[in-house]
Formats: C-alpha cells, structure tokens, sequence
C-alpha cells in the first residue's frame, strides 16, 4: 500500500513553514504521528529572509500518513508537508 513504499523509499518527512509558529502547538501535532521505524522529520522555516532546515531528533520520527500531511497544512498553513523521495 501506498503507507509502506512511503516508509520504504522515502528520506525524510518535510515540513516547509513561513508563519509564526507555536513550538507546543507544532509538538502536539506531530505527537501522535511518531513512530519509531518511521521518517526523519525536517522542517524548514524562513521568515523575512531568512531561511533555516532543522532535522529533528530521531526519536520524532514520524509515520507519513495522509492524516500527518492534512494536519500540518490546515494548523499551520505548511506550504508543503510530504515525503521527500
């Protein structure tokens, strides 16, 4: 299924934001999509020019699920959030 070739051939999870964000918020979001055999999450952020990529730890690795991606872009207005191949 579509869940398990994202496991399987993705890097990383990417997050690409450039609003004003509230770290708990962002945490709680990502909370129950962590999964320990999942993808690396990376977010990256810029904000009046200036541009920063973080790679969480690997203990927030996530399951990339649909429900993840849905998330991210309705609570935060992500520009993207999906599966880097």
């Amino acid at each position: 299924d579509i869940a398990a070739a994202r496991l399987q051939f993705g890097r990383h999870f990417k997050v690409v934001l450039s609003t004003d964000i509230e770290p708990l918020r962002l945490k709680d979001a990502v909370v129950p999509h962590r999964a320990e055999a999942g993808l690396s999450l990376v977010m990256q952020y810029s904000q009046h020019g200036a541009l920063c990529e973080m790679r969480w730890p690997d203990s927030w690795r996530v399951h990339p699920s649909d429900a993840l991606t849905q998330q991210l872009i309705r609570e935060f207005g992500a520009e993207v959030a999906s599966v880097e191949y």
